[in-house]
């Protein structure tokens, strides 16, 4: 499509331990539609618990081939760790 952007191919990324940990223990396996593989971590942000932020390739899985960025946070408190369904910002599509 004429104008738009290409995403690359991402490779694997290390990430710090506390980003990594919430990372696998978010459960992406269990989300139904879409796949995602971490780009970027960006931070992390001190709430009540801790925010951390990526940046992420999404795949709908409903789409075929479709590839999209995406900017998305995990909540972590009590040990436990949230996707924020309603974090998940398309960046580029």
């Amino acid at each position: 499509m004429f104008g738009k952007i290409k995403l690359a191919q991402f490779n694997s990324i290390a990430m710090p331990q506390k980003a990594q940990s919430a990372w696998d223990g978010v459960g992406f396996d269990e989300i139904v539609g879409a796949e995602y593989k971490p780009v970027l971590f960006i931070g992390e942000q001190q709430v009540q618990g801790i925010n951390y932020v990526y940046y992420a390739e999404q795949r709908l899985l409903d789409s075929g081939t479709s590839r999209r960025l995406v900017r998305l946070v995990i909540s972590e408190y009590a040990g436990q760790y949230e996707l924020l369904k309603e974090s998940i910002e398309v960046l580029e599509s």
